[in-house]
């Protein structure tokens, strides 16, 4: 009985301690991994993975070629033309603000990216749940040296700045294409450039209303920006 109990202090209830610690570090950690892949599954960017691998509600290649959402508009130096496979808005330096909204158009939830070039100017970009007056909408825009922004407006001016920074997704200067994207649900915001999650905003100044493109140039420079290939995702 002696030796027994001895066997059993120094040998076998240790092992049978450390194997229950095991098997308890073990359950911790799949519950941990069972978590970080349910937040990963539910993450903004995984969620805009998921929809935009799908086939859009609408796409549209901008080129001029096909019956769209955006006709020509404007006049005189300032507005929004069909021109080299792409839709510009050009402006000239008396004007800082011009935006086309696509005729007809509205949405509440939904995935709305299209392709950005600023040729010259500074800040171009997309408006959604636009509403009458325009520019009463919000304002995703990028600027040509690194710079986003999200403004939501209830008059005739940008509003409040609800996000605003540098981000590494963007491709700084002239001529660079940068992909933006906009996934709105209920009061939730997010944006992403060039597919990468960028911010996410809650605002519920507005639930619904228009698409559209817009520029504008607060140096007061002539400007010019293409726009391309859009699409539209309607969420569940």
């Amino acid at each position: 009985m002696g030796g027994g109990t001895t066997y059993y202090a120094i040998a076998f209830h240790p092992a049978e301690l450390n194997t229950h610690a095991t098997v308890v570090a073990q359950s911790v950690l799949a519950a941990q991994a069972r978590a970080t892949a349910t937040a990963n599954a539910n993450s903004p960017q995984s969620i805009y993975n998921q929809i935009t691998s799908k086939s859009p509600l609408f796409e549209d290649p901008l080129d001029g070629q096909h019956i769209g959402l955006w006709g020509n508009q404007g006049n005189g130096d300032t507005g929004c033309a069909f021109a080299n496979e792409a839709y510009h808005i050009r402006m000239s330096a008396k004007d800082f603000y011009y935006s086309c909204l696509a005729p007809g158009s509205a949405f509440s939830d939904f995935v709305f990216q299209v392709q950005v070039t600023i040729i010259k100017g500074y800040n171009a970009g997309i408006m959604f749940r636009a509403k009458d007056p325009v520019p009463s909408a919000y304002f995703f825009t990028i600027s040509y040296n690194g710079l986003y922004a999200l403004n939501v407006a209830e008059g005739p001016q940008y509003g409040t700045v609800l996000a605003f920074g540098r981000s590494p997704a963007i491709k700084v200067g002239f001529n660079q294409p940068n992909l933006l994207s906009v996934m709105a649900h209920g009061s939730d915001i997010d944006l992403f450039i060039n597919k990468q999650f960028v911010k996410r905003v809650q605002d519920e100044t507005y639930a619904a209303g228009a698409i559209g493109l817009v520029a504008d140039s607060t140096i007061r420079v002539p400007s010019d920006t293409a726009f391309s290939n859009v699409q539209l995702w309607n969420l569940p």
